[in-house]
């Protein structure tokens, strides 16, 4: 970690800090959502801090629409009239778990699973913000009964001018060597690590893929295949060892089609859950925030240009808009000067914030996987100790039970 005097610019504002008398928001999306019409709700509990004591407590719904009104609002009332900050941003990355899948009885963890964690995620990266997490905008989300959702249209001539803006500061060097630096840092990172998400992404969407094949052809077999069958006397032995709670409880939730299909499917789907819900989830978020920094450089390069040509007007003004012309450019300074003031204090959060967040990312997943291997672990054990007990019962060839090479075709 930076030292603490790394942060301090002299003779410069620094970004408004939260104030210790006002009271913060402790939040958690619950596991717990409704369907209205066409809209899905996510319930959020909501306590309110003082010095850490609890204030008051309250649960609010809230819908995919109300995030993305907040996640605008943010965008378009705070950052652009704050030169330099970095807004926490929603992530637009369509998650995988809303998908329908072939038996979708093992949808054990909750259907909408990853959008809970990605919107949590959003909130705290709001609450954690020394500006915005103490702004109205976040205040009214988290207390207001009802959200109210804010669209905003940009006409076709806003959206040539923001294509130009890209196009230009794609080129344009800053003249500041800690922002320049930083910029051409991050393009090649963001590449990088937007191809790992989309990497791992389709690693993940492999695992539902196989799981689900399992699960048809586990189906099929139990549907088709004959009581005496060796193969599938030891597969069910394997389902009833699946079936006890003590070894795997989660399994419980998932028996609605059968042991022997739970069985075939658990160890792919739970793989692919853990891998979605905990370093998915984190890449997706991330990638959002990366973008947020270059909307910012973005703002920082339209303040530089603007400081240009107010420097060229400035020169070449005749004397009756000498005092304007002066005026403007002293304004232009200022933007700039906030936003490099304020851009390298929100560079410094942001990283320090994405270092720790992609840790615990790779902790929570590698602690997943533990867990998945030492339940398969044991599973593995009881299946191996009930087939060594089980002892096949071969019947006489004159037995008429025996089922013929065509009942037994779709084995």
């Amino acid at each position: 970690m930076m030292d603490a005097s790394e942060l301090v610019f002299q003779n410069d504002q620094p970004l408004p800090m939260r104030s210790t008398l006002l009271p913060t928001f402790s939040v958690s999306v619950m596991d717990k959502t409704e369907k209205v019409g066409e809209k899905t709700y996510f319930f959020i509990s909501v306590q309110k801090l003082l010095y850490g004591d609890l204030q008051d407590e309250s649960e609010i719904r809230r819908s995919i629409e109300d995030f993305r009104s907040l996640d605008r609002r943010i965008r378009v009332e705070i950052s652009e009239n704050m030169p330099g900050i970095i807004a926490p941003r929603l992530s637009n990355r369509e998650t995988t778990l809303t998908e329908d899948i072939p038996d979708n009885h093992a949808r054990f963890m909750g259907k909408y699973a990853s959008e809970r964690i990605i919107l949590q995620r959003y909130l705290i990266t709001v609450l954690a913000h020394p500006y915005i997490g103490q702004h109205k905008l976040t205040s009214d989300f988290l207390t207001s009964p009802e959200s109210s959702v804010v669209n905003y249209k940009f006409s076709l001539g806003r959206r040539m001018t923001g294509a130009f803006e890209d196009l230009w500061g794609s080129s344009y060097t800053d003249p500041d060597p800690y922002f320049e630096e930083r910029k051409q840092k991050m393009a090649a990172y963001s590449g990088t690590v937007t191809e790992f998400a989309n990497a791992f992404s389709l690693q993940n969407i492999n695992k539902k893929n196989l799981s689900s094949t399992l699960a048809l052809l586990s189906h099929s077999l139990e549907s088709n295949g004959h009581p005496k069958d060796s193969l599938l006397k030891l597969w069910n032995i394997a389902a009833e060892v699946i079936k006890q709670e003590e070894v795997c409880p989660d399994l419980s939730k998932v028996q609605e089609n059968g042991p022997l299909t739970a069985f075939l499917q658990y160890g792919w789907h739970l793989a692919y859950w853990n891998g979605e819900l905990t370093l998915g989830t984190f890449l997706k978020h991330h990638i959002a925030q990366m973008d947020s920094f270059k909307d910012m450089m973005q703002r920082r390069t339209s303040l530089l240009q603007e400081l240009d040509n107010a420097k060229k007007t400035s020169e070449k003004a005749k004397p009756p808009k000498k005092e304007a012309a002066h005026l403007a450019l002293a304004k232009a300074e200022e933007a700039v000067q906030r936003s490099t003031v304020t851009g390298k204090q929100e560079i410094h959060r942001l990283k320090e914030a994405e270092t720790k967040g992609f840790r615990q990312a790779l902790i929570d997943y590698a602690e997943s996987q533990m867990k998945a291997a030492q339940e398969t672990y044991e599973v593995l054990l009881e299946q191996i100790r009930r087939i060594h007990e089980w002892e096949p019962a071969f019947p006489d060839e004159d037995d008429t039970s025996i089922p013929t090479s065509d009942s037994n075709s779709s084995l």
